[in-house]
């Protein structure tokens, strides 16, 4: 791969010198360099693989829902019956309280990874259920994952 450069910042990529070449024509202190490490564009930013990740897991963080929508999901996509987390409510005061006197139940809160464990949710299926409450595609075995009742699981 190589990768033309403006400054510090990397401007382009492609697997092609050449290529490189024409597309920065017109463009002043541009250097061009052979690199192995496979540069990704995230929001505007060629970053590398591990920042790639570190960034999207930061915006699968911010993804939200209303606590109403996140209860129904635990139901309806997830398969936790409502009694489940009801008892767990009443047992857990923080549970309750952050369930039901906040606005929106974010992702990145790591009391759902706790609440998760409890009835077998993986935080990958948690990532989808936010991703798809938000709108955005998942992969196929990803969609499966955010909507695999627990006796899906059971019988896997």
């Amino acid at each position: 791969m190589f990768i033309a450069r403006q400054g510090d910042l990397i401007v382009l990529t492609d697997t092609s010198r050449e290529n490189l070449e024409k597309r920065t024509i017109m463009m002043p202190n541009i250097t061009i360099e052979e690199t192995d490490v496979d540069y990704q564009l995230v929001g505007g930013e060629y970053v590398t693989p591990e920042v790639a990740v570190q960034k999207e897991k930061e915006r699968v963080a911010m993804l939200k829902m209303t606590p109403r929508d996140f209860l129904l999901a635990c139901t309806q996509k997830l398969g936790i019956e409502w009694s489940k987390l009801k008892e767990l409510m009443d047992a857990n005061a923080q549970v309750a309280i952050e369930l039901q006197f906040c606005n929106h139940v974010y992702r990145g809160n790591p009391l759902l990874d706790q609440l998760a464990g409890q009835f077998g949710v993986t935080p990958e299926q948690l990532d989808n259920l936010f991703k798809v409450a938000n709108g955005e595609p998942v992969t196929p075995s990803g969609a499966d994952k955010a909507t695999e009742s627990n006796e899906e699981k059971e019988v896997k």
